[in-house]
């Protein structure tokens, strides 16, 4: 292969495997049972990380540069672009939130930025997690019945994972005062997707519930 893949993923349900390559910008779509390619476009960045939406109609790319740009997945000319500031040239990662409303992602600079995907490019919430050079390259994302849930990790010695969380209006928590059941293995699965891939680092890890609701601007 030419390129340095990047990034690798399945799609139409598994009978597909796209790769993403590093400084090309190349997507090249190979099928899962033979590895005959099928096609290959060419994105307008290198990519530095990518998420596929849930339903593949959505693709956001790092573009190693200026932020994220976002396409409407197969085509090869972004539909929008996110600015995010950057100091230094480090791969940072995204996550769709709230059924692909919104997306999260890192930074190298302590904080988490949350845009919206309905109104163009607007900047719903910045999150901070560590000091101005607190490298959060690790953002997963997911939702349960009550509420949507953000996990960001550190890169650092003394490593942190955090969990955000936004209840969903109408299903405030439990009387009971804890997570239901559901929430809670939700909450765990992410968490240990992230700790896995520190923990050789000697990372410590710590849980915190902070509502990062879509009204808020910090």
């Amino acid at each position: 292969m030419p390129v340095i893949p990047r990034s690798v993923r399945f799609t139409a349900k598994g009978e597909n495997v796209i790769v993403f390559g590093l400084e090309s910008g190349m997507m090249m779509c190979m099928t899962a049972a033979a590895g005959a390619i099928s096609w290959t476009k060419m994105l307008k960045s290198g990519v530095g990380n990518i998420a596929l939406s849930p339903d593949e109609k959505w693709l956001l790319v790092d573009n190693l540069a200026k932020g994220f740009d976002l396409y409407q997945y197969p085509h090869s000319s972004p539909a929008d672009s996110f600015a995010i500031p950057r100091a230094d040239c480090c791969v940072q990662e995204a996550a769709f939130l709230e059924d692909e409303s919104a997306f999260a992602s890192g930074s190298d600079h302590g904080k988490i930025y949350i845009f919206s995907l309905k109104n163009t490019s607007q900047c719903l919430q910045v999150l901070k997690q560590g000091g101005k050079k607190t490298m959060i390259q690790v953002v997963d994302a997911c939702s349960t019945g009550e509420s949507h849930l953000v996990a960001s990790g550190t890169s650092e010695k003394k490593s942190t994972v955090f969990i955000w969380e936004k209840t969903i209006e109408g299903h405030g928590r439990q009387q009971s005062g804890g997570c239901s059941v559901l929430t809670l293995l939700v909450i765990l699965n992410v968490v240990s997707i992230l700790a896995a891939v520190l923990w050789a680092s000697g990372i410590r890890v710590r849980g915190l519930y902070i509502p990062y609701g879509s009204n808020i601007f910090l």
